[in-house]
């Protein structure tokens, strides 16, 4: 869009568009083969769609420069002289704690589902996600630019005012009274004790 400003507004529809006609095909086809068993299938198409992604950079249809192994700070990961899979070693260098904090922040997510699933009770795991929580705004509040961390501490702020009930949760507790007495109570005590529920 930068570089072709008469786009306007065209890909972002363009892009919200498909990814919706993407979720209509995937639910279409989901619910059917899960009701015939057909979950090891399900898996495949996944990890399929999952690798989409890599075929733009491994076909070379990315606007951008490939690097080199002659370029300062270049470095073979596979050996030799291959130029096909390097490590930057210097912005490593330069930016190793920013790198570092994304990092675990990307890991984070699969470290707390771990101790939800092993921990023994509710407070080791919301321990655990609150330190989490602090470690990072710390972090980020010492490394990286101010407007940076103000932007990722409203993400945070939003996101733990927010209460998610999506996926089967949700058909859970708005289920009829037959399938489940009470459950709309429970939904609408979320909604009452999460004032920042309905305003977001």
């Amino acid at each position: 869009m930068h570089l072709h400003p008469e786009s306007g507004s065209s890909i972002i529809s363009y892009k919200f568009g498909l990814s919706l006609l993407g979720g209509i095909i995937t639910q279409s086809y989901v619910g059917p083969m899960s009701d015939k068993g057909y979950f090891h299938a399900l898996y495949w198409i996944a990890l399929f769609l999952s690798l989409m992604p890599l075929l733009p950079t491994l076909f070379g249809w990315m606007p951008e420069n490939k690097r080199t192994k002659d370029e300062t700070g270049m470095v073979s990961l596979c050996g030799g002289n291959g130029n096909w899979l390097l490590f930057d070693q210097g912005s490593f260098v330069e930016k190793m704690a920013p790198f570092i904090v994304i990092t675990l922040c990307g890991l984070s997510a699969p470290m707390l589902a771990a101790v939800t699933v092993y921990a023994q009770g509710l407070a080791v795991g919301l321990s655990f996600a609150a330190i989490l929580l602090i470690s990072f705004c710390t972090a980020t509040y010492f490394i990286f630019p101010p407007s940076f961390f103000y932007i990722f501490l409203a993400i945070v702020l939003l996101q733990i005012s927010n209460m998610n009930i999506n996926s089967a949760l949700s058909y859970y507790y708005t289920a009829s009274e037959t399938c489940v007495p009470n459950g709309m109570c429970w939904i609408l005590s979320l909604v009452v004790i999460n004032p920042f529920y309905i305003s977001f």
